[in-house]
């Protein structure tokens, strides 16, 4: 079992600032769903459901015009992700052979990159800094997942001929 303490810590208080409209509801459930699950692979899971939804909440504070609403409901968004990815990683297990959670993460972050990079487009160049900084960490963050699912076992290659 991982230690939950920063997780809850930091999902108690995304759940402070996030506001209770929309879909904060479905928000507040999935926290609380995450807050109780142990499995690496199912808090991957879950949190691609809140960050989900805390791109719809991002989108909808950019359309509007808040734009220092989204900028922290963004941040909310990287730390749910960076979180879900530590858990991943410190769960010792392999993503190649146990690809599940590794690759819900990875295909969220495709798609997620890409609704940002849409959004952007109807951005300012002084407002896009933030959102910029995000697809950074999330595309650098997916090649890390893809490299962890694409590496090759060397212990398996190890016996064969040079």
């Amino acid at each position: 079992m991982l230690p939950r303490a920063p997780l809850l810590n930091s999902l108690l208080a995304l759940a402070l600032f996030v506001p209770l409209s929309g879909g904060a509801e479905d928000l507040a459930k999935l926290q609380q769903q995450l807050a109780r699950e142990s499995d690496p692979d199912d808090r991957a899971k879950i949190t691609v459901k809140i960050g989900q939804e805390l791109l719809k909440q991002v989108s909808r504070a950019y359309e509007k015009g808040e734009g220092e609403e989204a900028e922290r409901l963004l941040g909310d968004y990287r730390e749910a992700i960076r979180t879900a990815h530590e858990d991943l990683k410190q769960s010792g297990r392999d993503a190649r052979r146990k690809p599940k959670g590794f690759k819900d993460l990875e295909i969220h972050l495709r798609k997620s990159t890409k609704k940002l990079e849409d959004l952007g487009h109807n951005l300012s160049f002084d407002e896009r800094a933030a959102l910029d900084e995000a697809i950074a960490e999330m595309e650098g963050i997916r090649q890390e997942l893809l490299e962890d699912l694409m590496r090759r076992d060397d212990r398996q290659d190890s016996g064969k001929g040079a």
